[in-house]
């Protein structure tokens, strides 16, 4: 094999004996020969992820390629049909851990009567088994929750779910955008407006100007209210203007450069834009303008939809103090883990309402002081098939709701958290969050920097890789999870306790449990 590529050769078609003699001889190098098409094929390497990382200026890269991308402000929705469409949201049933999931209607329904026993704009819901975050999404947006949460042990559908977040803090970003062009067109045409009728008044009273019957003669514009603003069918203009830049114009990296390409702007050039606005015009455009406006109300504003989620096992958690309302599509779940939500909900004092898929948990789950509240029919997204939402609610839910809202009132009463701030709350500590007011606190951070944290999420899932590469931690990695995979196959088929024992032994030798959250 020839040393110009580390690529194996290989020949599927049967060896005849001539070939066969010819394959153990050393093939002949030809010197004259360009074999720059045959170097191995190997994809671009990702920053990786540490405690020491900062990403600053990863979340103001990709702030400046949404903010400028004017395709997307056109085409902005407001509704959540980005979460029904796409590649990525195609993989909501059978993927591993994931069984499925309700639809969008059902799930509007199953949200109406939560709104009945409390769901409002002071309460918490949490998704136990959140997968990629739908009922989140809906909660949040038809109940106006003050806070939505999830947790998902399934790390593809937790990678789904923050995908579909970060989706919607773009859309956060596009509406910040969109402001800042509406407040520069308003003003704008107020500053073209004065312009005409300082110019040349049509009549005066005394020496002051009637700027409502005005007329500018440089444009020939009557300004009047009074005047025929409806145009003939032959006065529109069917012409598309387009920009034509001469050719000693300065190259303008930011504007003119592929946003695949893009990087982010220099740190001079948002100092830069402080001395202009305040009156020092050193020759800057608008667009920087509007970028420094944009990212210092996207570093203090809230998003649209108050959202959280943990790549997290549920029996984790003791209890989900703050939150009102439990949720889980729990119809698949382990009748351990269904008991353990139980206990979890009856030992969470602000929780009264828990909606469910097991129709027993009264009688066999041990599931005391509540009632039976609802029977909600439902349909799962994509077969259709029918389940049965059963909304279980606390005898004395009135008076814990009372009690959760004043809770809440009291963690949060400041518009302006102490965890916005980056000396007081560091983003860059956390592994995942301990409890459950610390997901609300993600939940309720800027969108600056909830951004922050779910690109640290994403980057420690897109781990550095070459293609058909020989290095030892990759191989050693892959051999732990192929032992691992051996033995959880023998325990799925085997009622013997040898390989359980191997099992824990394994993680034992191999695994260390680590924690970096704060």
């Amino acid at each position: 094999m020839s040393n110009v590529s580390s690529t194996p050769r290989r020949n599927y078609q049967r060896l005849t004996k001539s070939k066969e003699h010819l394959v153990n001889e050393t093939p002949v190098r030809n010197t004259n020969v360009d074999n720059s098409i045959k170097t191995p094929v190997r994809t671009p390497k990702r920053k990786s992820a540490s405690l020491n990382t900062h990403f600053y200026e990863d979340v103001e890269t990709e702030f400046y390629r949404v903010f400028s991308d004017g395709g997307k402000r056109r085409k902005r929705d407001d509704d959540l049909s980005f979460l029904f469409r796409g590649a990525c949201n195609n993989i909501g049933t059978s993927t591993v851990g994931m069984y499925g999931e309700i639809s969008h209607s059902s799930l509007k329904v199953v949200c109406k009567k939560l709104v009945e026993y409390g769901l409002d704009e002071k309460s918490v819901v949490l998704d136990l088994g959140s997968g990629r975050g739908v009922p989140n999404f809906v909660f949040a947006a038809d109940a106006n929750t003050f806070s939505s949460i999830g947790v998902e042990k399934c790390p593809i559908a937790y990678l789904n779910s923050i995908n579909n977040i970060c989706i919607s803090i773009c859309k956060d970003i596009q509406k910040i955008r969109s402001k800042l062009d509406f407040e520069s067109e308003v003003s704008t045409t107020d500053k073209n407006i004065y312009n005409c009728c300082k110019g040349t008044p049509s009549r005066t009273f005394g020496s002051e100007t009637d700027c409502s019957t005005a007329s500018c003669s440089s444009c020939g514009d009557s300004l009047s209210p009074n005047a025929n603003v409806i145009k003939e069918e032959e006065d529109y203009e069917y012409s598309v203007n387009t920009q034509l830049e001469p050719d000693d114009q300065e190259f303008n990296e930011y504007s003119e450069t592929p946003s695949k390409f893009l990087k982010s702007p220099e740190s001079n050039i948002f100092n830069t834009v402080n001395a202009t606005l305040s009156g020092d015009n050193n020759g800057l455009d608008v667009e920087n303008q509007d970028l420094k406006r944009g990212l210092e109300e996207f570093k203090t504003k809230s998003p649209s939809l108050p959202l959280a989620f943990v790549n997290e096992d549920i029996i984790a958690y003791d209890s989900f103090e703050g939150v009102t309302h439990f949720y889980s599509f729990d119809i698949a779940m382990e009748r351990a883990l269904i008991s353990n939500m139980v206990y979890q909900f009856k030992n969470t004092s602000t929780a009264y309402v828990f909606a469910s898929f097991i129709s027993d948990l009264l009688t066999t789950f041990d599931l005391t002081g509540c009632f039976l509240a609802a029977k909600i029919p439902c349909r799962m997204a994509g077969s259709g098939e029918g389940k049965t939402c059963y909304v279980y609610v606390k005898n004395d839910w009135k008076d814990i709701k009372k009690r959760a809202d004043s809770k809440l009132l009291k963690l949060f009463q400041s518009k302006a958290p102490k965890f916005n701030s980056v000396e007081k709350f560091n983003v860059n500590n956390y592994d995942e969050p301990y409890s459950s007011l610390d997901m609300i606190k993600l939940s309720k951070m800027s969108l600056y920097y909830q951004y922050k944290w779910y690109l640290k999420r994403l980057g420690k899932f897109y781990k550095p890789f070459t293609t058909r590469s020989h290095s030892s931690a990759i191989n050693v990695r892959e051999k732990l999870s192929t032992e691992r995979d051996l033995l959880i196959e023998q325990i799925a088929h085997s009622n013997s306790q040898e390989p359980r024992n191997r099992l824990k032994e394994h993680i034992q030798r191999n695994f260390k449990i680590t924690s970096t959250f704060p």
